[in-house]
């Protein structure tokens, strides 16, 4: 599931070229919010953004890769 064997969330399997799953990326979307909200209530940076990312990713069947990222900033 990423790079951050520490992130909090789940991987997705692995899709057929092109596929891309919205239910994946909501669901990741709400654990990652949920993550983020239980951090930045007590002031520590963690998982959340990994599991973020990694929803991201999961949905359009791709690895979480520091070039992903920076693609991903461009959409956010």
């Amino acid at each position: 599931s990423g790079p951050f064997p520490d992130a909090a969330c789940r991987s997705a399997q692995p899709l057929p070229e092109g596929a891309y799953r919205p239910d994946v990326l909501y669901e990741g979307l709400a654990e990652a919010y949920a993550l983020a909200e239980a951090e930045a209530r007590t002031g520590r940076a963690g998982g959340a953004l990994d599991c973020f990312v990694s929803a991201y990713a999961a949905a359009q069947d791709v690895r979480d890769t520091p070039a992903f990222r920076r693609g991903l900033v461009a959409v956010l």
